[in-house]
This record gives structure tokens, sequence and C-alpha cells, in this order.
């Protein structure tokens, strides 16, 4: 592995960073061919890393970091503001600005019980992409509007969302044969077994670990 740079914090990839980096080619990916290795830094700012063998990346300054949504979650805009339709995912998914995370424009309307879903999610491709994985249950809640009617999402931005629960990838700590889930018809939070019965489910791209929570 090549040096780097002491004032970034690195990390072993998460699962759905490694099913991405076979497509990918994003700057952010640094890796060393030599020993079959790779580390990843938590930024997606291209200026900030350098895309080659041995590279190492330079400081992202305060200015590159308040202009990079995947590092923020102090925004509150509103629909007309908070979600772009992206042109590069062929229109199959959508940026909320809010979060920076990307959704899948039109979530499947497959149903699986929990282990199914977060394997066909870290498969998926969307839009001529990889890297999703299933959110987890802070990021999927992020997604309502409160100020929205069920299913709490503008419908000239997302299509095929419907008012019932979708999965989530938050084990419930209590008892880790069942998952957080969250319902887009009351907007509540409530968990329930993994395999009792199939549900929806919505993708995700970027952000956090999802395993983290």
């Amino acid at each position: 592995m090549s040096q780097q740079e002491p004032n970034r914090l690195w990390r072993d990839p998460w699962r759905d960073e490694w099913a991405s980096v076979g497509r990918r080619q994003s700057r952010r990916w640094v890796g060393s061919t030599r020993h079959d290795t790779f580390r990843v830094t938590n930024s997606n700012d291209e200026a900030a890393t350098q895309h080659a063998v041995g590279a190492v990346s330079r400081t992202t300054n305060k200015e590159e970091v308040m202009a990079n949504y995947t590092l923020r979650w102090d925004q509150n805009l509103r629909p007309a503001q908070r979600f772009v339709v992206l042109a590069t995912f062929h229109k199959k998914a959508v940026l909320d600005k809010n979060t920076g995370l990307v959704w899948e424009q039109a979530p499947d309307a497959r149903e699986r019980v929990w282990a199914p879903a977060i394997f066909e999610s870290v498969n998926k491709d969307v839009g001529g992409t990889v890297g999703w994985r299933l959110p987890s249950v802070v990021e999927l809640k992020s997604l309502l509007d409160p100020t929205l009617p069920p299913p709490f999402v503008p419908e000239g931005v997302f299509t095929g969302v419907q008012p019932v629960v979708y999965w989530s990838a938050t084990t419930w700590s209590d008892d880790p044969t069942r998952a957080w889930i969250v319902n887009f018809s009351d907007g509540f939070v409530s968990a329930m077994g993994k395999n009792d019965v199939p549900i929806r489910f919505w993708c995700v791209r970027g952000g956090m670990n999802a395993e983290a929570y």
C-alpha cells in the first residue's frame, strides 16, 4: 500500500463500496495492484483525491467541504430545491441535497424478505451504475417530507412509491431476528421479523455505512 497523507482518515471499503469498484472510475479510489488491496476516503470530492496507483490524497479545504453535499446533513430544502433527477444516471436516480444520498428514482416493485432484499440491493445496476445498498433506518426515514401527503415524497420526482412499509438494513439490537422498517403511509418506524413476510425495498447509493447503525 502506498504511503498516505496523515491528515486524511483512511479505512477498508465497505461491502457496497467494493461492489462498485469494478465499474466506477471515481478518483476517490486509490489502490495498489501490487498488494491487491484498496483504501478509500470518506470524501467523494474529485478535487480532494488523485486517481493513480501510489497516489496520496490532498487536503480538502473548508470551502470544498461546505460545497460537497455528501458531507452534510444540515440542509432543510423544500422538494422543489431538494431533489435532482440525475441525467448522468439516465434519469434512473435522484440526488437528495438534504443528505447527499442518491436514491432509485423508481423503487423496486418486487417484495422480498430481509436477506434477499440486502443481496439484490448490493447486486443491482441502476442507471448504468453499481454500488447500491439497502439504506439504514435513519437514511430511509430521512427521505420522508412531513409537509407532503403519503407517501411523503414528491410525485413529480419519484415514481412507483407506495404508501406501504419498506425494509431498512438496520437490525433491531434487542432482537437480531428483526429489522427496522419505515411505513410510507404514516411515516412511523417499527420493527418486524426478517423472515415474516416479503415487503418492498428501496436502494440507495453513497453516504454512510448502513451497518453502523
